[in-house]
C-alpha cells in the first residue's frame, strides 16, 4: 500500500482488517441481492405469464371484431355488385351490335350474380356465429381482468 492510503486509514484499525470487513460486507450485499432476485423471480415469471395471457385475450377480441368488420364490408360490396349486375341485365337480354345482330349473352354475369346472392345469404348465417365468437372472447377477457 502506498503512504496516502495508510494516512487515510482509520487510526484504531489496521488496514487489512478494514479491507477484510468491507469484503465481507460486499459479499453479504451480493448474497442479499441474489436472495431478493430469487424471491422475486416467481413473481416476475407470473407477471410475464399474465401479460402474455392478457395480450392473447386482447388479440382474440380484436381478431373476432375484425372478422365481423371484414365480413360486413364484403357483404356490403357484394350487395353493391348485385345491384350493378341486376341493373345491367335488362340491356343484356336485348343487346345488339352495330349491325343489328344479337350479341352473346353475358352468362358469366348471371353466374356471378348467383354467387353473390349466395354469399350474401351465407353471411346472414355466418355473422351471428362470428358475433357469438366475439362476445365469448370479450367475456373471457373480462373474466381474466377480474381475476388479476
Amino acid at each position: 500500500m502506498d503512504s496516502d492510503a495508510l494516512e487515510h486509514a482509520p487510526a484504531n484499525k489496521p488496514v487489512a482488517k478494514t479491507v477484510a470487513q468491507l469484503r465481507v460486507k460486499a459479499e453479504k450485499m451480493i448474497e442479499d441481492a441474489d436472495e431478493a432476485r430469487l424471491e422475486a423471480e416467481p413473481q416476475i415469471q407470473r407477471a410475464e405469464n399474465l401479460q402474455r395471457k392478457l395480450a392473447s385475450l386482447n388479440k382474440a377480441v380484436d381478431d373476432a371484431e375484425d372478422a365481423i368488420g371484414v365480413g360486413d364490408e364484403r357483404n356490403a360490396s357484394f350487395l353493391v355488385n348485385i345491384v350493378e349486375i341486376e341493373s345491367s341485365l335488362p340491356a343484356s337480354f336485348s343487346a345488339r351490335n352495330g349491325y343489328g345482330e344479337v350479341v352473346r349473352f353475358p352468362l358469366d354475369h348471371v353466374g356471378t350474380l348467383i354467387a353473390l346472392r349466395a354469399a350474401c345469404e351465407e353471411w346472414k348465417r355466418v355473422r351471428p356465429i362470428l358475433v357469438a365468437k366475439a362476445t365469448r372472447a370479450a367475456a373471457d377477457l373480462k373474466t381474466f381482468e377480474k381475476q388479476i
